[in-house]
């Protein structure tokens, strides 16, 4: 039988040091933002900026670029399968919220608005 560590492991790849945090574990904090905070599909990119401050980082990129574990939630909207959305502009935008907690949103543009359809609030060191 398999025991998982207590604490979490740190392993180191090109000279960096990165903590492995189980992602599948539910999370108070992450679920108590989620709660207070109540997004909406649909909410414009300046209610985040008005709610969460600048992000950290934010830019537009096309569908196809968006690949792996981290962007699935993207998967409901614009399925990376389908060659049709292969060039969708998708904007993300990311913020540090707390020493635990993050947050990423990606928007698609509609109704000449930036729109949130998926969004994910995650512990800083998660490995997706």
């Amino acid at each position: 039988m398999f025991n998982p560590p207590l604490q979490p492991s740190v392993t180191a790849l090109n000279g960096m040091k990165y903590e492995l945090v189980n992602v599948t574990k539910k999370d108070d904090q992450a679920t108590q933002y989620y709660e207070k905070n109540n997004i909406q599909s649909g909410e414009v990119d300046a209610s985040f900026v008005e709610k969460y401050g600048r992000p950290e980082h934010e830019f537009v990129r096309p569908r196809y670029m968006f690949i792996g574990e981290y962007y699935i939630g993207l998967e409901k909207t614009y399925r990376s399968t389908d060659p049709r959305y292969s060039n969708v502009p998708i904007k993300e935008m990311f913020w540090h919220l707390h020493d635990d907690l993050n947050l990423t949103c990606w928007f698609h543009y509609k109704d000449e608005q930036w729109r949130v359809f998926s969004y994910i609030f995650w512990p800083p060191g998660a490995v997706f």
